[in-house]
């Protein structure tokens, strides 16, 4: 007559960006433009992969600006290439279409399950995906390409002046979680699906004075160096442990964590199979803390965000 699991308390916690001329809502509205502009035209093409491209961005838009500067540094990369390539006469304009009507990679976030992520080789397996969708050409003409670029770069300083300014509002909430007297000395596992929004909270945490204190999961690294962070991440902290752990989906399955009972969802996978993976770490048999508590960070006045706070309730 004994429950084998604990309770859990599942709460959404709603942050507002920031407003003003260089802020988190202004590159969110420009974002949001270039994504509705340069691939509503690009639908009467290439419709599927038009979706998917656009569906790159905006989960990058809602995870971190840091992940959406990245993603303009590398379509700029791309958009470079293909104009230097029409330019000399390495590609002709039926060859820009014909490029695009061969763009059909699978949004792995959406199709596949936590248990299909991590290879220390490939690294994450929805990142090359996503790479291959940001090579995709959106673009039936020289000039199509040269207008794109113009926008990139535009979004691209815009993002890199919000990342410098340092004002992240999704951050802050997560400091006023990390720091809250309720939470004192516990251990807390922060999910993530970007390497780069990794890569940003354990240099933001650093910051904050908890290096030493950071373990991480991510799909680049070699199974034996996972096993090491998770050790890391289990040793008490007057032993010298980590007090947090910062991962990606590759920790999301068979990685048992019972000894932790907080978990921060910094982004929200659009895949329910993905969400309930990663609260299978802690809430689990074995679980000694009841209840255990899982927080949810979403911007309830984006578009992703009524559709994330709405699926959550």
């Amino acid at each position: 007559g004994r429950p084998l699991y604990p309770k859990r308390l599942s709460d959404t916690l709603g942050f507002d960006l920031s407003q003003g001329d260089v802020s988190e809502q202004k590159l969110y509205d420009e974002t949001t433009d270039y994504l509705r502009f340069v691939y509503n035209k690009a639908k009467l093409l290439n419709r599927e992969a038009a979706r998917l491209a656009m569906s790159v961005f905006q989960r990058r838009l809602v995870s971190s600006t840091y992940a959406l500067l990245r993603s303009f540094e590398r379509r700029l990369e791309k958009l470079d290439g293909y104009i230097d390539d029409v330019q000399s006469g390495r590609l002709t304009t039926e060859q820009l279409a014909t490029l695009q009507s061969k763009l059909h990679d699978k949004d792995l976030l959406d199709t596949t399950a936590a248990d299909d992520e991590g290879d220390e080789e490939t690294g994450e397996a929805h990142e090359e995906a996503e790479d291959n969708l940001l090579k995709g050409v959106v673009a039936a003409s020289l000039l199509d390409l040269l207008a794109e670029r113009e926008q990139v770069l535009n979004l691209l300083a815009l993002a890199r002046k919000v990342y410098e300014d340092g004002h992240e509002s999704k951050f802050d909430k997560l400091r006023e979680i990390l720091t809250s007297p309720k939470f004192l000395g516990e251990k807390l596992i922060v999910f993530t699906e970007h390497r780069d929004t990794l890569e940003f909270l354990v240099k933001r945490l650093g910051g904050l004075g908890y290096t030493g204190q950071v373990a991480q999961i991510h799909g680049g690294m070699h199974y034996t160096l996972r096993e090491e962070e998770v050790a890391r991440f289990r040793k008490p902290l007057d032993k010298g442990g980590a007090r947090f752990l910062i991962c990606t989906d590759a920790a999301g399955e068979g990685i048992n964590l019972q000894f932790c009972w907080l978990m921060i969802n910094y982004d929200i996978p659009w895949n329910p199979a993905r969400l309930e993976q990663r609260m299978g770490r802690i809430h689990r048999y074995g679980q000694k803390h009841d209840p255990v508590l899982i927080m949810n960070l979403v911007a309830p006045k984006t578009r992703e965000g009524k559709v994330l706070k709405t699926l959550l309730d």
